[in-house]
């Protein structure tokens, strides 16, 4: 049986007006190239999954009442953590790719290859404008705070986190969605997305930008009439804000240029750009933001330190309790015990 599948679209991997007629008309990486792909791949994954379970850890036992600023700081954790899995997925593909160039798998795996590329750069762009999204309602907040205190309170209680978390998902699914029509009969009528995602991002970095700049002037007025009262706080926490989405743009913008020009011009330069640098870019995002925010707000380091003593009072208790079972053979009863001498010891 004959086999030839075409590809019309694709911004991911540029490979598009690519048919296959039973042999691959384009060059494959050489095994050493993919095996090291996914070797540094896999430990920068677990690096993103490793400092983003922490900060989400560390967000949850911030001590005293949570606030809408802290469900967004968790909201971005869990968005850039499934984005780090998202991104892992390239993985697949490279290593599939290779198989079939080797003819250890069936060439109708060209069809499955080219649906979960596309599939995996929706998710990404997905994920990422989630994040962007959530920026830009972490800056709209302490913007708000600025400049409208007495309103602060009423549009972004705790009671409301979840309509803002909602539009925050809503939106990356509207910048998200019309990436699927690559799955309906249109052509190459849905390379307009390839645009549309990316101009949500650079609207967002924009509008930060002047929030940002409105607010430094804000402060500095409230500094002269000595009005302000927690304002270095509130500054200090929206250029945390703009930190993180200069992070995100230095990782787009190469990201999606790069996916732009081999989306129109192939070539081997441009694809070993691709290959070596810009498919393992995303996870230092990932990674980077986590320390960003944990080292610069206040609040996550408390968590972090209410966190440590959660986890070496623990780590005692648990001492104890192995000294106990080893003298007496038992379990239960002496882990009891072991608390109580936990207790004695901090009273």
């Amino acid at each position: 049986m004959a086999s030839n599948y075409s590809w019309n679209y694709s911004l991911d991997y540029g490979l598009s007006n690519i048919t296959y007629n039973g042999s691959l008309g384009f060059s494959i990486e050489d095994s050493f190239s993919v095996y090291r792909f996914v070797a540094i791949s896999t430990v920068l994954l677990l690096l993103a999954f490793i400092t983003n379970s922490f900060s989400i850890a560390a967000i949850h036992n911030i001590p005293g009442a949570n606030s809408c600023s802290h469900k967004l700081f968790l909201n971005l954790a869990v968005a850039e953590t499934l984005n780090a899995l998202v991104t892992y997925l390239e993985v697949a593909p490279r290593v599939m790719w290779l198989k079939l160039a080797q003819g250890q798998i069936s060439p109708y795996t060209f069809v499955m290859l080219k649906n979960l590329q596309t599939v995996q750069f929706i998710l990404f762009a997905f994920f990422y404008c989630a994040s962007g999204i959530t920026l830009l309602e972490l800056a709209i907040l302490r913007f708000v705070a600025i400049r409208y205190p007495m309103s602060y309170s009423r549009l972004f209680s705790i009671e409301r986190w979840p309509i803002i978390i909602s539009s925050i998902w809503i939106g990356a699914i509207i910048l998200a969605l019309p990436g699927l029509c690559v799955f309906g009969n249109f052509g190459n009528k849905c390379a307009f997305w390839n645009y549309i995602w990316p101009c949500g991002l650079i609207a967002i970095f924009i509008t930060i930008f002047v929030l940002y700049g409105i607010v430094s002037v804000l402060l500095v007025a409230m500094s002269k009439s000595r009005t302000c009262r927690h304002q270095e706080e509130n500054r200090k926490a929206i250029v945390t804000t703009v930190i993180l989405i200069c992070s995100l743009m230095v990782v787009a913008v190469p990201y999606i240029t790069v996916k732009l020009l081999r989306y129109h011009y192939h070539s081997p330069l441009i694809q070993t750009i691709q290959d070596n640098f810009i498919c393992i870019l995303p996870y230092f995002n990932f990674i980077f933001d986590p320390f960003v925010y944990g080292i610069r707000t206040k609040d996550i380091r408390d968590g972090y330190a209410h966190l440590n003593t959660i986890c070496g009072l623990k780590s005692r208790t648990q001492r104890f309790a192995m000294v106990n079972n080893t003298v007496n053979g038992t379990s239960q009863t002496n882990c009891e015990k072991a608390t109580e001498m936990v207790d004695m010891v901090a009273l």
